[in-house]
C-alpha cells in the first residue's frame, strides 16, 4: 500500500495542478475568451450596402437579428455598435436600449433589445434597429464599415459588419416654388425649380421632364423640349437643357409656365430632373400625338448662393380654382307590360363647367371614388340585368342581379369625369307585380358637393298595362335614352313569363318630375341627346367632347 504524501507536498501539489490549469483556460494574449455561447447576426432588411440618401428628414434603417446558436440561455450580454467610420457624413439613432459610450460608439443591453427576456438556444433577437440620417457634410460617394459585436464579460460572442454609403445620385431638387396656389380660369400659373448636381461627376447637360395635368396648358413650347399627351389625359414636356452643369454646382429652371383651363378645377404639375437619358425615359410613360416646340430654348440659371437642403416633396405643386361643376343623376320611364323585362336607362352627368377626377390617385384607378350612384330598384320590378359598374348593397358583387340597391361607379380607366360626359348605367328590370308598382330612384353622392344639389336624385318609373301602380301619377310613357326607342308601351319581343322582351321605353330626364327627376326644375323633359347637346353648348360655347363610355354587361 503507497504511503500518503506529506502534507507539505500535498499542498504543493494542489497549487501546482491549480495554476496549471489556468494556465490552459487562460484567453490567448491580445484575444478575448471564445464561449460555446455564440451570436450569429443577419442584417435582413435595408441592404448592404446600406444607402443613405441625403434628403431633409429622411433615413435609412438597417434592421439586425442575432441569433442564439449556443447551447444555453444568454443572459448577462451587451452589443456594441461602432459607427466611428461614418463621422463626418451622418448621425446615427440606435434603439433606446443603447448608451452612447463615446461619439457613434453604442453599447446596448441585449435583455432590453429582446424584450428584457433571456436569449434562449435557438431563438433569434429582433430588437437591434439603426437609424441613419446624412448630414449637410455629406459627400456623394461616401461609403464606411459600421460593425457590431456581442459580448459576455471578456468573451466574444459574435459579431457582424455592414457598409453604409452617400449614393452619387446626379440631380437632386433642392428648390420648390410654392406647393399650392389659387387661381382662376385664364389665368397662369408659373412654377420654379431648382436643383444641385450631386455627385463627383460634371455632366455636358440635363434631362428636364415636366407634365401637367389636363385643366393646364403649357404657355410657351421650347424648341429643345418634346412635347405629347400620356395616359392620364395630361401634357408632357421632355427638354434636354445642353450645357455644363459642374458636380456640386446649383441651378435653377424659371422659364416654364402653364395656363390655366376652362374646365380646371383642382390641377397639379410635377417635374424632374436627370444626368442621363436612361433615367429620363424608363421613369416617364410613353408619349402620344408627339411634337416638338418651336419656340426659344429653355435654359438653366447657375444659383449663387449654392445648394438647398434636398426634399423628396419638391417638384410638384397644385392648382386650385374656384371653378364649379354639377353632377346631374339622370333618372328613367319605362313602360311594357306583366313579366317582361324593360330596359331603364340611368346615367350621370357632369354639367361642368370643371372637369373632376373620379379617382383618388392614392393605389391608383379604382381607389377613393370622387362619386358614386345610388339605385333603388323600383318596387314590383325585379333587376335581372345589372351593370358591371354597379354593385349590390347586400353582399358588394359586379352586376348581381335581383338585389333591391346598387351602388355605381365610374369607370376605374377613365381618370377623369369631364365637362360635359355622360356615364351611363342601363338596368334590365322585369315588371312582376304591375298593381305593386311605385318609383324607384337614382341618386349621386359626392366627396365635395357640387354647385347644384337639386338635380342630384332623380326618379325611376315603370309602368304597365295604363297603370303606374301604387303611390305613382299617370305617366305617358317617357322618351328612350341614347340606344332606345320611344314606346307606345307595346313590346317587339316575345313577352310572357320568360321576361325576353327589352325594349319599353327609357328617358333620362333633366327636370321635371314625370320624366324622372325628383326636383322639378320646372324646366320640362328632355331626350338625353337633346340635354347632353344643350348642356355642351352652355358649357364650352362652342364644340366639346363629350366622353360616355358603357362597359360589356
Amino acid at each position: 500500500m503507497p504511503r500518503p504524501l506529506p502534507r507539505k507536498v500535498a499542498r504543493a501539489s494542489a497549487t501546482a495542478l491549480a495554476a496549471g490549469l489556468l494556465i490552459l483556460c487562460a484567453p490567448f494574449p491580445g484575444h478575448a475568451a471564445q464561449s460555446a455561447q455564440t451570436l450569429e447576426f443577419t442584417v435582413s432588411e435595408g441592404g448592404n450596402p446600406l444607402q443613405v440618401k441625403p434628403y431633409k428628414d429622411d433615413y435609412a434603417t438597417a434592421y439586425l437579428h442575432a441569433r442564439n446558436t449556443g447551447s444555453q440561455q444568454l443572459t448577462d450580454f451587451t452589443v456594441t455598435v461602432d459607427a466611428t467610420a461614418v463621422k463626418g457624413q451622418m448621425s446615427l439613432t440606435p434603439p433606446s436600449a443603447c448608451v452612447e459610450k463615446q461619439q457613434l460608439v453604442y453599447v446596448c443591453d441585449g435583455e432590453k433589445l429582446n424584450d428584457r427576456k433571456p436569449l434562449q438556444p435557438g431563438d433569434t433577437m429582433h430588437g437591434l434597429t439603426l437609424q441613419f440620417r446624412t448630414l449637410a457634410t455629406a459627400q456623394p460617394g461616401f461609403s464606411g464599415d459600421v460593425r457590431v459585436s456581442a459580448e459576455a464579460g471578456d468573451t466574444t460572442l459574435g459579431g457582424t459588419k455592414f457598409k453604409a454609403e452617400v449614393p452619387d445620385m446626379g440631380p437632386l431638387l433642392d428648390r420648390n416654388s410654392p406647393s399650392s396656389t389659387w387661381m382662376k380660369t385664364g389665368e397662369t400659373v408659373r412654377p420654379q425649380f431648382g436643383f444641385t448636381n450631386f455627385s463627383t461627376r460634371s455632366l455636358n447637360g440635363v434631362y428636364i421632364a415636366m407634365h401637367v395635368t389636363q385643366g393646364l396648358s403649357f404657355g410657351e413650347e421650347f424648341n429643345n423640349c418634346e412635347y405629347g399627351r400620356d395616359g392620364d389625359g395630361g401634357t408632357m414636356a421632355r427638354c434636354y437643357v445642353e450645357t455644363p452643369v459642374t458636380a456640386g454646382g446649383s441651378y435653377d429652371v424659371n422659364d416654364f409656365s402653364a395656363k390655366v383651363g376652362s374646365t380646371a378645377r383642382r390641377e397639379s404639375w410635377s417635374v424632374d430632373v436627370y444626368g442621363t437619358k436612361d433615367g429620363y425615359y424608363y421613369t416617364h410613360p410613353e408619349l402620344t400625338h408627339v411634337h416638338r416646340g418651336t419656340g426659344r430654348a429653355l435654359k438653366i440659371e447657375t444659383r449663387a448662393d449654392g445648394p438647398k437642403p434636398f426634399d423628396r416633396g419638391y417638384g410638384g405643386g397644385f392648382v386650385d380654382t374656384n371653378n364649379p361643376f354639377d353632377l346631374e343623376a339622370l333618372g328613367a320611364t319605362v313602360h311594357g307590360e306583366a313579366r317582361q323585362v324593360v330596359e331603364a336607362k340611368l346615367g350621370v352627368r357632369n354639367n361642368g363647367p370643371a372637369s373632376i377626377e373620379q379617382w383618388d390617385r392614392g393605389e391608383g384607378p379604382g381607389d377613393g371614388p370622387s362619386s358614386e350612384a345610388h339605385v333603388t330598384i323600383p318596387p314590383g320590378t325585379t333587376a335581372v340585368k345589372v351593370p358591371n359598374e354597379c354593385r349590390s348593397d347586400d353582399d358588394w358583387q359586379k352586376g348581381k342581379p335581383g338585389a333591391r340597391h346598387y351602388t355605381c361607379f365610374q369607370d376605374v380607366d377613365d381618370w377623369y369625369f369631364d365637362a360635359g360626359q355622360l356615364t351611363p348605367f342601363v338596368f334590365g328590370l322585369r315588371i312582376d307585380k304591375p298593381a305593386d308598382l311605385g318609383p324607384g330612384s337614382i341618386k349621386v353622392t359626392m366627396q365635395i358637393a357640387d354647385s347644384n344639389s337639386k338635380d342630384n336624385t332623380a326618379a325611376i318609373k315603370v309602368t304597365a298595362d295604363g297603370t303606374n301602380g301604387h303611390g305613382s301619377g299617370s305617366s305617358s310613357g317617357g322618351t328612350a335614352g341614347p340606344g332606345g326607342t320611344a314606346a307606345s308601351g307595346g313590346t317587339s319581343g316575345s313577352g310572357g313569363t320568360s321576361g325576353a322582351a327589352t325594349t319599353g321605353s327609357g328617358t333620362a330626364a333633366s327636370g321635371g318630375t314625370e320624366q324622372g327627376s325628383m326636383a322639378n326644375t320646372g324646366t320640362g323633359a328632355l331626350p338625353w341627346y337633346a340635354a347632353t347637346a344643350a348642356a355642351v353648348a352652355l358649357i364650352t360655347g362652342g364644340t366639346l367632347f363629350v366622353v360616355s363610355r358603357r362597359r360589356k354587361n
